[in-house]
């Protein structure tokens, strides 16, 4: 890249640099923009089919008039089915454009996807190269399989639209076949409730200035969570709250985390707590079936006795048992124990399920 004497680019090197990205960009976008792609080009097969999605020497570059920016250079790590994986860095470092690689985006035509692949896991064995993913095919799995809760929720939401309009869109975009309008303002309104907004009725016919940073943040959790996606994305959805809303916004998301709240559908009651804990009441469909419901028989093994504490025999608690010392001994010789003196803790229950735990000092 030439300069000259001061350190900038001159003009006819910087258009010379502007022409080659083009270039560059316009093959990238020809082929993004693709219709009628056979699904076998991007087609793909998960390293481990226990991940949710996986990236994989992912290269994304910034072609911009003076010169390539890389942005997200070799990255690569997998989130499991079902856990939270925290990506950490400072700032500037890719952390967004990570993130924005998998959404599909990007600042177009400056920022493509040079190398590397991004496999998301759609389950029933089958998984999609996002990077080889043409445009027309990630519009349903954006908000259906992934969807993404970013940091500054007032340069997310319309400043000119109702939130009720904005949420309702989402919603009959991607789930509005057979709805009706009632159907679908119903949904919203459901959706505002769940990530705790109590006068949901109220905010529906609001507009975004009319809500505090806290309030915006729920709402875009809401639509994040509408259309009850397999991969939630927060990108830093705390960034612009003090300190208080963001431990609200965190907690918020934990307990929906931990409800498996993602699928609003499943819910008959969403319950805000005054002490702000959420509870959530599933539909009898929903709802885990017991073993009584599938008539398996099943056996309480009882609450365990300890029979070993420090290295010591609590004789009283075998005898309760109905066991003795010889039967100790040859359990431990069983579990490939030397002696009672090695054991730290030592439980047995009725059904004689038992549990060691050793001293640290014995190896």
């Amino acid at each position: 890249m030439a300069k000259n004497q001061d350190g900038y680019l001159s003009a006819k090197e910087s258009r010379r640099i502007s022409k080659e990205n083009r270039r560059i960009t316009d093959q990238y976008e020809k082929r993004r923009k693709r219709r009628n792609v056979p699904e076998s080009e991007y087609t793909t097969q998960m390293k481990d089919p226990a991940n949710a999605v996986e990236f994989d020497n992912l290269h994304t570059y910034f072609f911009t008039d003076t010169g390539v920016v890389k942005s997200v250079d070799g990255v690569s790590f997998e989130v499991p089915i079902g856990k939270t994986v925290g990506v950490v860095g400072e700032s500037g470092c890719g952390k967004s454009v990570t993130s924005l690689s998998l959404m599909q985006l990007l600042q177009r035509p400056q920022g493509q996807i040079v190398e590397g692949a991004i496999r998301l896991n759609l389950g029933n064995d089958k998984a999609y190269d996002i990077a080889k993913t043409p445009a027309d095919k990630m519009q349903g799995l954006r908000g259906n399989y992934i969807s993404m809760i970013f940091q500054e929720p007032m340069t997310s939401l319309n400043p000119v639209f109702r939130i009720g309009a904005q949420i309702d869109e989402v919603i009959a975009l991607h789930e509005g076949e057979g709805k009706t309008k009632e159907d679908i303002k119903k949904r919203t309104i459901e959706m505002l409730e769940m990530v705790g907004i109590a006068n949901s009725e109220g905010v529906y016919a609001m507009y975004p200035h009319e809500l505090s940073g806290g309030m915006r943040q729920r709402v875009m959790i809401a639509i994040a969570l509408a259309c009850e996606p397999k991969l939630l994305i927060a990108d830093e959805p705390t960034t612009a709250l003090d300190v208080t809303i963001q431990a609200q916004i965190l907690e918020l998301m934990q307990e929906l985390r931990s409800k498996s709240c993602t699928n609003i559908s499943s819910v008959e009651y969403g319950i805000l707590e005054t002490d702000g804990t959420l509870n959530v009441i599933l539909f009898p469909a929903e709802r885990p079936a017991t073993a009584g419901q599938l008539g398996i028989s099943t056996s309480d093994g009882g609450y365990p006795s300890i029979v070993i504490n420090d290295g010591r025999v609590i004789d009283t608690n075998l005898r309760k048992l109905g066991l003795d010392r010889n039967w100790l001994s040859a359990e431990l010789k069983r579990q490939g124990r030397g002696s009672e003196k090695d054991i730290f803790l030592m439980t047995v229950n009725q059904s004689r399920e038992v549990y060691i735990s050793v001293k640290e000092a014995v190896q």
